[in-house]
């Protein structure tokens, strides 16, 4: 038992305190961090297995079925909702510079749709985006540009 719960629970027998953690976590307490996730972008890559032709990036988006979007949605169900962008890559670009050029568009897509009042949650991303060797995930591997 850490010390939050302990102060939830002090004075409580051993049954009243496993009763009321267990009414929190079935009732308030969110586990995941996407629990409440109300959409998501799927970004894919088209490699193209001919050395002349430029490899796509694109991302497309899903968005929760819902007429009203609140706390602890039940039964979400997430629908298709179109192209979000695609990117096409030069050739000669490093890894580096193919990150900045997929998280400049995710922003920007962000920021001209209706769903820019939710949050976006690019943390993942943007820990992970720039240790990918994104030349390798496109197929670029000719030439030593990294």
């Amino acid at each position: 038992m850490d010390e939050e719960e302990r102060k939830l629970t002090a004075g409580a027998s051993e049954a009243v305190a496993k009763g009321l953690l267990q009414h929190f976590a079935e009732n308030y307490w969110t586990p995941w961090f996407y629990n409440e996730a109300v959409g998501w972008l799927r970004i894919y890559v088209y490699p193209h297995w001919r050395e002349e032709l430029t490899p796509v990036l694109n991302a497309e988006y899903f968005f929760v079925d819902a007429q009203r979007i609140g706390l602890k949605l039940k039964r979400k169900r997430f629908l298709w909702q179109g192209e979000a962008f695609g990117i096409v890559i030069p050739r000669a670009s490093t890894s580096a510079e193919i990150y900045t050029m997929v998280h400049k568009a995710v922003i920007d897509w962000w920021h001209r749709t209706p769903i820019s009042k939710w949050t976006l949650d690019t943390e993942a991303f943007e820990n992970a985006g720039p240790l990918l060797d994104w030349r390798a995930l496109l197929r670029l591997r000719s030439g030593t540009r990294t």
